[in-house]
C-alpha cells in the first residue's frame, strides 16, 4: 500500500497482523507507526488505539502525544475466545470520543455553512479534497465562563511535532468567532 495514497483521516482503529508469533515487538512497532501517522493527519485525534495479532496472541495499544501503552499480557485468541469477543465488540460499540476523536472540533464546510465531524468526512467532500490537514477549516468549541463559545480557523500557525510522542506536540490556530465568520473583528491565537 503506498502510504501516500492512503487517505489516513478515514481510519479509526488501526491494526497489525503477523502470521507468526513471537513478532510482538515488531508489530506494535509498526501499529505505533500507523497511529503516529493519523496523529499527524486527525488532528483532532487527542488519541488513538490499535491492535496488533501475532498468530493467535492479541494485543490492544494506546498511543497518544505523550507515550504508548501496550497490555502487559496479549489475549490468546483461542484459549479466551469471548476475551477477543468483548475487545471486537467493545471497539464496535465505542463512542467517537471514547475512540480519541476530540468532539469539540468538526471539520467547516464554508460553501454549505455547514459542520461536520472529520471521522464522518469521504476524501471527496466538499471543500477538503485533497488538502492537508492543515488547510482544512476547523469549528471549534471552547468553554468561556461556563458558556460554550464557538470559533472557525483560519489558519495553522504552528502544527510542528503534531505527530510526535513525547513532546508537547501543540497545534496552535488563528482563528475567529464563528458567529463573524463573513466579518470578522477580531483574530485570536488558540490552542
Amino acid at each position: 500500500i503506498d502510504q501516500h495514497k492512503l487517505w489516513w483521516r478515514g481510519i479509526h482503529v488501526p491494526y497489525e497482523i503477523k502470521p507468526e508469533r513471537n513478532h510482538d515487538d515488531n508489530a506494535i512497532e509498526q501499529a505505533v507507526t500507523y497511529m503516529c501517522h493519523m496523529l499527524k493527519e486527525q488532528l483532532d485525534r487527542r488519541f488513538v488505539l490499535g491492535m496488533t495479532l501475532c498468530f493467535d496472541e492479541l494485543t490492544v495499544v494506546l498511543c497518544d502525544r505523550s507515550g504508548i501503552m501496550a497490555m502487559k499480557t496479549s489475549i490468546n485468541i483461542h484459549e479466551e475466545p469471548e476475551q477477543f469477543i468483548r475487545v471486537i465488540a467493545g471497539f464496535s460499540l465505542m463512542t467517537a470520543e471514547q475512540l480519541g476523536w476530540d468532539t469539540t472540533m468538526k471539520i467547516y464546510l464554508p460553501l454549505s455553512d455547514k459542520t461536520i465531524p472529520s471521522y464522518m468526512v469521504g476524501p471527496d467532500c466538499e471543500g477538503i479534497n485533497g488538502e492537508t490537514p492543515y488547510h482544512i477549516h476547523w469549528v471549534i468549541d471552547v468553554l468561556v465562563d461556563n458558556k460554550i463559545e464557538q470559533y472557525v480557523s483560519a489558519a495553522v500557525i504552528s502544527a510542528m511535532r503534531s505527530a510526535e510522542i513525547c513532546t508537547r506536540a501543540t497545534v496552535v490556530y488563528e482563528v475567529i468567532k464563528f458567529e463573524d465568520r463573513y466579518n470578522p473583528t477580531e483574530v485570536r491565537a488558540q490552542f
